[in-house]
């Protein structure tokens, strides 16, 4: 059924990839492509079988996509919008308390929309390689097809 597998991978993550075998282990990389690097995925497919069981696991890193969420958010947004509260909380306020308050808001936010972003597409992409498993199962248990 590894080749099952390997279809089923490709096909989902549309990426052709790499197939290793070490014993009893077998693995799927996706072949990094170049070009826009932001759009590839480091998903690893591992596939074992001990006793007439096979385990297959999926793995996907995420720092990647936490690292453009939390970058662009709270360093774009509630970075790059520093002086603008700053030049409103002293320049109209008059008031460096309130400048340090309109900063640490925007900051604030900024993370609390940065988490709430990649939780968001965590579980987007958790439930895309849950029924990546579920159709790499059901090709690999009907022999046909």
């Amino acid at each position: 059924g590894w080749e099952a597998f390997v279809n089923e991978a490709q096909r989902t993550l549309g990426v052709p990839g790499f197939v290793s075998r070490v014993g009893r282990l077998r693995t799927w990389s996706p072949q990094m492509q170049t070009g826009n690097a932001g759009t590839n995925r480091l998903v690893t497919i591992t596939a074992t079988s001990h006793d007439g069981t096979t385990t297959i696991r999926i793995d996907e890193p995420l720092t990647k996509l936490a690292g453009v969420l939390f970058g662009g958010c709270v360093g774009g947004l509630g970075g790059g919008g520093t002086g603008i509260w700053m030049g409103i909380g002293m320049g109209v306020l008059h008031s460096p308390f309130a400048a340090a308050g309109l900063v640490l808001s925007a900051l604030s936010g900024s993370y609390l929309l940065a988490r709430k972003l990649f939780a968001r597409a965590a579980a987007k992409r958790l439930a895309g390689l849950e029924e990546l498993l579920d159709r790499m199962v059901t090709a690999a248990s009907d022999p046909g097809g």
